[in-house]
């Protein structure tokens, strides 16, 4: 929903921009055919999606510029800005108020976004069809009022072969009073209505001018127009610049075809002023509903000084000069165009390097097996295919023989690990390798893939999960425990006592890519990379993932909010920093979110007692499940429990 906004902002940007050189054209009031075409590509601009985006400065950098590390042997992962925002996924299950997630009997079914799009698809329907019933009851009375003669049938045909029609639009002649001469088109037959009282009322040049108004209308194609707009009107009824661009599109076009009526029939300029007089006088103060959506009639009595003005002592131009089209081309080339958010981009003065940490350095800078022959490489690709065999003995051979090329596997399994077919096994074999493969799995990190970037954070993860408990020592598991919200396997969800010292020093080695991953711009990738951070919290709760995790909490993607809250409460004391951002989510629209933000809070104790005030609200929330966080958090708040009586 935040990048539609984005979206609708920076089209109405430009858009605006584009009217507001169409407002300046139309004083002008010598080139009203530029200015009917700039006020069309107002209306299409509002409705084109961005197809080219162009990067525009909406926040400072999130990691502050730090002097140049030393060389890097290859490149790293750098954040990439936030361009779109990806699409949500379902949620998973609720942090550590409860082993298992209670079920969330009052939770809402109608979110904002929902609303917002109901109302939205409502409206436009209701539009619709409020314009086909009005187009209706028109034709209605069209028929009930309609003369069977048509006295100026011969001037019809004759002014539509001057003006080169291919086919003469059928003729009502109405008997009804305030309806003005107007062509109608409403996915039929194109229809000229001239109003009986009116033509009888009017001159033989008079009656000419006025024809051949109506007639320029069809010549333009504005009936086509009509039908544009009625669609567009159906979808952005809500914004304000289509409507002022359709009062715009309006002037120009009457403009236009008086414009073509003062060409053609030159004779009759002072005859044709007059004659709009008349029509403007007999169409009185009639309603503008009574004219269908999908009809192109006089235009509006506001304008008429301005184009008496420009018939009687102008020289309207009818069609774009060469300037013009000019202009019209820059402007179409602007209508894919949207401007996307991006950061500040800090560089040193002296050369433009990407920032790399000192720990994303020395992880990519660690001496990696040379790259294997090519006999070794083929025989190495072969052997992965084989380790999914459907013969499970074969398949397990293959494993092992790869396992005995040592590090000089860890390129092909890279490769392999890009490819869908075998990403699984190979990233279960680099886990398996063990620290030789952390530099090659880093440097992926920057691959274009998704995929490839979330299965490499994901093997990291695996590798640090070993790394803090060898597979003779095991993770200590509870019977019935639930999978936690990071996608943790049962017994995971809390640390163990004990985390070798090589599984810290790896930590600290893997949390700048983590952090860096944490900005990425698929919501799987950032998924993954909340994952790595809750491992490294677990091998050394002192390493500084807080800034990360409180910039997460704001992130598009609930889940990931959700996995944010989840970490601090985790690090407990060690997250007081965070206790801002944590009583800022506990109004936050997923209740998943709101419990581990809640969570967090409890973890963090008394610490948290600024926070108290939106725990307090939180008391009243509609689901159950935040409700009783709530309370829990509260009653941690005060301290620890009292002991007690007597003891």
């Amino acid at each position: 929903m935040q990048t539609i906004v984005w979206a609708v902002g920076s089209n109405t940007f430009i858009a605006a921009g584009i009217a507001a050189f169409a407002f300046a054209i139309a004083r002008l009031n010598r080139r009203p055919a530029l200015a009917h075409v700039l006020w069309l590509l107002v209306i299409v601009k509002l409705l084109t999606p961005p197809l080219w985006r162009v990067e525009v400065v909406t926040e400072k950098p999130a990691v502050p510029e730090a002097t140049p590390a030393a060389p890097a042997a290859a490149p790293v992962a750098v954040a990439v800005p936030r361009m779109t925002a990806p699409p949500r996924v379902a949620p998973k299950a609720s942090p550590t108020v409860l082993p298992a997630r209670a079920p969330m009997k009052n939770q809402r079914r109608w979110s904002w976004q929902s609303i917002v799009v109901s109302s939205w698809a409502s409206i436009a329907a209701a539009w619709i069809a409020t314009a086909m019933w009005r187009t209706w009851r028109f034709e209605r009375l069209l028929l009930r009022t309609r003369s069977i003669d048509n006295p100026w049938a011969e001037d019809v045909a004759r002014i539509a072969n001057r003006f080169g029609l291919r086919r003469i639009p059928q003729t009502f002649i109405s008997n009804a009073a305030g309806i003005s001469p107007m062509l109608l088109s409403f996915g039929r037959r194109v229809q000229l209505v001239l109003p009986a009282p009116l033509m009888e009322s009017l001159d033989r040049q008079q009656r000419e001018s006025v024809i051949a108004h109506e007639l320029a209308h069809l010549k333009r194609g504005d009936h086509r127009v009509r039908l544009f707009e009625l669609l567009a009107t159906a979808s952005l009824w809500w914004h304000p610049l289509l409507w002022v661009a359709r009062r715009g599109l309006h002037e120009a076009e009457e403009q236009c075809c008086d414009a073509i009526v003062v060409a053609t029939l030159p004779e009759n300029r002072r005859q044709y002023a007059d004659a709009l007089v008349d029509a403007m006088a007999w169409i009185g103060n009639a309603r503008t509903s009574s004219i269908p959506a999908a009809a192109s009639g006089m235009g509006r009595t506001q304008h008429l000084r301005r184009r008496l003005t420009m018939i009687v002592s102008g020289t309207p131009k009818e069609s774009l000069s060469w300037s013009a089209k000019t202009c019209v081309v820059v402007t179409v080339a602007t209508l894919p165009i949207s401007m996307a958010r991006g950061q500040v981009k800090a560089q040193p003065p002296a050369a433009r390097t990407p920032h790399v940490s000192a720990e994303v350095a020395t992880v990519a800078s660690q001496p990696v097996a040379p790259a294997p022959d090519d006999a070794t490489r083929k025989a190495l690709e072969a052997l992965i295919d084989t380790a999914l065999d459907q013969n499970p003995d074969v398949a397990r051979a293959a494993s092992d023989a790869i396992l005995r090329f040592g590090p000089r596997a860890v390129p092909a399994l890279v490769d392999a690990m890009q490819r869908q077919r075998t990403a699984a096994v190979a990233q279960s074999l680099l886990v398996t390798i063990g620290n030789d493969a952390v530099p090659p799995l880093v440097q992926s990190l920057q691959s274009p893939q998704p995929a490839t970037r979330e299965r490499s954070l994901m093997a990291l993860c695996d590798l640090l999960d070993r790394a803090i408990s060898p597979p003779n020592q095991g993770f200590p598991t509870a019977p019935g425990m639930a999978p936690g919200p990071m996608g943790e396997a049962p017994g995971q969800s809390d640390p163990p006592a004990f985390v070798p010292p090589a599984a810290t020093e790896l930590a600290g080695k893997l949390l700048s890519p983590a952090m860096t991953a944490v900005k990425d711009q698929n919501v799987a990738v950032r998924l993954a990379a909340m994952k790595l951070l809750a491992r490294i919290a677990d091998a050394d709760p002192n390493v500084s993932i807080v800034p990360a995790c409180v910039a997460a909490l704001k992130d598009d993607e609930s889940q990931v909010r959700s996995g944010a809250a989840y970490i601090l409460s985790r690090l407990q004391g060690l997250a007081i920093d965070a206790v801002g951002a944590l009583a800022s989510a506990v109004a936050d629209p997923d209740a998943n979110v709101r419990v581990s933000a809640l969570s967090a809070l409890e973890a963090i104790g008394s610490d948290a007692s600024d926070a108290m005030g939106a725990v307090t609200v939180a008391l009243k929330d509609p689901n159950e499940s935040v409700r009783l966080a709530a309370a829990k958090t509260l009653g941690a708040m005060q301290g620890p429990p009292a002991p007690p009586p007597g003891a």
